[in-house]
């Protein structure tokens, strides 16, 4: 968990005490995600920074700057190669885990972009906005591949099924929708 004074708190499971605390951002943190391994830990900020933990030390690996406004979503890879950032200033950037540089920026949205969804079946990520649309991103090409449009209000968060074949999202409007992933209709 974390909050809005960038402190991040890692839990032990077993009693659901506190076993971690960690900080390093200056202000919020927005989003967190766990590598597939969980040997590492990647924050999102206020602060515009992205940071990379190791969960055993509890260190701090890395902060990842570029983002020209707050680190809205990150998320990992299923494969660990890339972290994925989206950010107010309407980009989704891909960095390398090995080298830890902004390797792309994917450019389409025209709102703040709120959430990151990866498909490791198709190597596809989804990007969630408040222009009030998802966008289908293509990790080998970089390449947008279909949008879903005219939702109501700003989507806020868009999350895959474990099968990969449906999507769930939620908007301003308090909305939850099911969406098929190959068509892209309402279910």
């Amino acid at each position: 968990t974390a909050d809005n004074l960038g402190i991040i708190y890692i839990w032990n499971t077993e009693n659901w005490h506190i076993a971690k605390t960690l900080s390093g951002h200056e202000g919020a943190v927005n989003s967190i995600d766990f590598s597939i391994d969980g040997k590492y830990l990647a924050t999102a900020g206020r602060d515009k920074t992205i940071k990379i933990w190791n969960t055993t030390s509890g260190g701090q690996i890395r902060s990842l700057y570029g983002h020209d406004d707050q680190v809205k979503d990150v998320i990992f890879t299923k494969d660990g190669k890339y972290i994925i950032s989206a950010s107010n200033a309407q980009t989704v950037r891909i960095w390398d885990t090995s080298t830890y540089r902004e390797i792309n920026q994917l450019k389409g949205h025209r709102g703040v972009v709120n959430a990151l969804a990866f498909n490791g079946s198709n190597n596809q990520v989804a990007s969630a906005s408040e222009d009030h649309t998802i966008i289908f991103w293509d990790l080998n090409s970089d390449r947008q591949v279909k949008q879903l449009s005219g939702f109501a209000s700003f989507v806020n968060v868009v999350k895959y099924s474990a099968d990969m074949r449906v999507i769930g999202m939620g908007n301003q409007g308090g909305y939850i929708k099911i969406i098929d992933a190959a068509s892209g209709n309402c279910l």
